[in-house]
């Protein structure tokens, strides 16, 4: 799960697959975990951009219902 999805071999993505078949709020976190990394690494967006895109994250990150998601997304809105 640390690993970028496109980074692992076939038989890994095959366990992530049967992983989440078992855990869908395991595989909300992966799913928010990597566009936050593209959210980051989006460059060419303006401030107003990442600011917009971070703000609908934590949003949907704290109606999840899973709590880490939601503790971090309050701490990640404390440094705003």
């Amino acid at each position: 799960l640390q690993r970028e999805p496109g980074k692992l071999e076939a038989p890994q993505q095959q366990q992530l697959v049967e992983l989440f078949q078992h855990s869908k709020a395991l595989e909300t976190m992966h799913n928010m975990r990597v566009e936050l990394g593209v959210i980051w690494e989006r460059s060419h967006f303006t401030r107003d951009q990442l600011l917009h895109k971070l703000q609908d994250w934590c949003n949907r990150a704290e109606a999840s219902g899973i709590k880490s998601l939601q503790e971090f997304s309050l701490r990640l809105r404390s440094y705003a």
